[in-house]
């Protein structure tokens, strides 16, 4: 597995529990009538599976380009 690949796993992998966390905590109303949640874990986990995703992207875009590359 390369390093890319395992990055792009552990940023998943902690998106996920991010969002995860931000499920299992919820939100809930304080007795003054504001609204309390740990927004951090949403956009934090969104923006760790973004990575993911993007790093996974990259890593085949790369390999696909050393392949057509090597085939000339």
């Amino acid at each position: 597995m390369t390093k890319s690949r395992r990055v792009a796993l552990v940023c998943g992998l902690v998106g996920l529990c991010c969002l995860a966390a931000f499920e299992r905590m919820g939100s809930h109303v304080g007795l003054d009538g504001q609204l309390h949640e740990l927004f951090a874990l949403q956009a934090s986990g969104m923006l760790l599976l973004v990575g993911a995703v993007l790093t996974e992207a990259a890593n085949w875009g790369w390999q696909l380009w050393h392949r057509v590359k090597s085939r000339r």
